[in-house]
């Protein structure tokens, strides 16, 4: 299979981010934040899976936690998940680079 390149289209709509997938090692990247506080969320596939994911790669006073979501979704191979957050810097975080020993980050959520 060839990477054709392009990547992730991600579209904010009010409380909701809609991310599209076009290939199996695409990226796209958001923040969450209220105030100073943020978390980083990535949402793409890694390659290895190949499969979609969601992963929270940086926390700063916003906790935010990936869950999958019950909500039914229409169409073929799509996926739903919910973000929660909490104020607290006990969870504060950073993940340098996917599958680095050294990322204290809860690990990628696989759909």
């Amino acid at each position: 299979m060839t990477d054709p390149g392009w990547g992730v289209d991600i579209a904010i709509e009010a409380a909701h981010i809609k991310a599209g997938i076009w290939d199996t090692d695409g990226d796209a990247y958001f923040q969450l934040a209220v105030g100073e506080k943020y978390c980083k969320v990535d949402v793409g596939s890694n390659g290895l899976g190949p499969g979609a994911s969601v992963e929270v790669f940086e926390i700063n006073g916003l906790a935010c936690h990936v869950h999958e979501s019950n909500a039914t979704t229409t169409e073929k191979n799509s996926y739903a998940v919910q973000i929660t957050t909490v104020e607290t810097h006990t969870e504060d975080c950073v993940s340098t680079n996917p599958g680095n020993p050294g990322n204290n980050c809860p690990k990628p959520i696989m759909l």
